[in-house]
């Protein structure tokens, strides 16, 4: 049996979905070449590498082009709608704006959009839900949220622990008690497609938090120190080993603690300063 056509709105990356496409249509001619595909879409590509460095992530869609291949793939207004915006969404860089466009597409009914908003997207969203969730780790026996608001470093406001109990009820990652609440076993699972996004949204937001504390926080409590080097891209390979094993390894040490009493942050950072086809000439 032949399978269904692929559904844009169960899709959270439009390169996904045209490589689907094309694999569908392949099914059903498999005379067909991808370059004949293209050619449907627009003649023009048929001659040219615009496709196949749309479908790598090396090229773009730009206004014209998108709503050339709507046309192409014949899809109904709605389905435009939604591919217009999937599109902008996985190519923005600014992090507001890859959030105003995922909260359009989450307005699409039945859209996988619209489920991941509605949960797992929202935490990652706000750096103090995850310190609220790791607080009622270490207290269970307070639910004012005043209280949990001035525990909290920097200080929140009693509606953004409201805020975040809420959201943190409705994922299952807390349950209340008779007096408070407490963490339960779950863990939050991340959509594959979301996270680059969410990592970029999550890092942004703790290392402004970290800036802060360079002047907050006293030297005794906190721990910085930066390195500048210059060494060979081998090298650079072993170091991200070495950070990766050590984020593991640290993970190890936090999950076998056998009691919590304070909230902390741990991150660290390596990245280029320089721009190595420059340096080479």
């Amino acid at each position: 049996m032949t399978e269904a056509k692929p559904d844009i709105f169960k899709y959270l990356d439009y390169r996904a979905y045209l490589r689907d496409v094309f694999a569908f249509e392949q099914t059903r001619n498999k005379r067909l070449s991808l370059r004949a595909l293209a050619a449907r879409i627009l003649p023009a590509l048929s001659s040219s590498g615009l496709l196949s460095g749309v479908l790598n992530g090396k090229k773009n869609l730009g206004h014209d082009l998108r709503v050339k291949f709507s046309a192409g793939l014949k899809l109904k207004a709605r389905e435009s709608q939604f591919f217009e915006l999937l599109v902008q969404f996985n190519q923005a860089t600014d992090l507001q704006e890859k959030d105003n466009f995922f909260s359009q597409l989450s307005r699409f009914s039945h859209s996988r959009a619209k489920t991941i908003h509605e949960g797992q997207y929202r935490f990652f969203t706000r750096w103090y839900y995850a310190v609220v969730w790791n607080y009622f780790g270490i207290n269970q026996k307070q639910k004012n949220p005043m209280e949990i608001a001035q525990a909290i470093h920097p200080p929140l406001i009693p509606a953004q622990v409201i805020e975040a109990i809420e959201l943190l009820l409705g994922l299952g990652l807390i349950k209340r008690l008779a007096n408070g609440y407490c963490v339960t076993e779950n863990h939050l699972k991340t959509e594959p497609e979301f996270k680059a996004m969410e990592a970029m949204q999550y890092n942004q937001q703790f290392l402004e938090l970290a800036t802060q504390s360079l002047y907050a926080i006293e030297a005794k409590r906190r721990l910085f120190n930066t390195m500048v080097f210059s060494i060979s891209h081998s090298t650079v390979e072993k170091l991200r080993e070495k950070m990766i094993a050590f984020q593991e390894e640290a993970q190890e040490i936090i999950s076998q603690d056998p009691g919590s009493e304070c909230i902390y942050t741990l991150g660290f950072q390596m990245y280029p300063n320089s721009n190595t086809n420059r340096l080479s000439k």
